[in-house]
């Protein structure tokens, strides 16, 4: 009998716990939920062959795509400056990355003959293309040249 009155009372207050627990997930953080999707929009995306035209080709806004590989040493050290740079020009370019070794159609489409290698897209139209990691000023001159300022 007395399992019983305690599955009983798991029972009753489940519905509880699971309330509170869906409640913590929705409450902002001392930034505010405007500064969490904000950072989370400054980091850049992993994109799939499969989101490419939607994510890249049909964006309303520049699009700067990342092609790397996680094995690759020279695309471990662009990556960081990336997401720096992600978070200076958020509103103005979206960031994105694909990894070759799981898009190779994409690879082969837009000529990646060396990782990394960054192309910028503006209209859906390859607008600039910068290959091997290159100083953070670099990519900062073609951005702010594509975006007008």
């Amino acid at each position: 009998m007395w399992p019983l009155k305690i599955t009983a009372l798991a029972l009753t207050l489940l519905p509880l716990v699971v309330s509170c627990s869906e409640n913590e997930s929705q409450t902002p953080t001392a930034k505010g939920p405007e500064t969490r999707s904000a950072a989370a929009q400054a980091e850049p995306q992993i994109v799939s062959g499969a989101d490419f035209q939607q994510q890249v080709l049909a964006s309303s806004e520049p699009v700067l795509v990342d092609f790397y590989a996680d094995w690759c040493p020279p695309c471990k050290v662009l990556s960081p400056k990336l997401d720096r740079l992600a978070q200076e020009y958020v509103g103005k370019v979206k960031f994105v990355k694909i990894d070759v070794d799981g898009a190779a159609e994409l690879s082969r489409r837009f000529a990646i003959e060396a990782i990394p290698t960054v192309i910028i897209f503006v209209e859906g139209k390859e607008a600039h293309r910068l290959r091997g990691n290159r100083s953070a000023g670099d990519y900062r001159a073609v951005l702010d040249r594509i975006i007008g300022q």
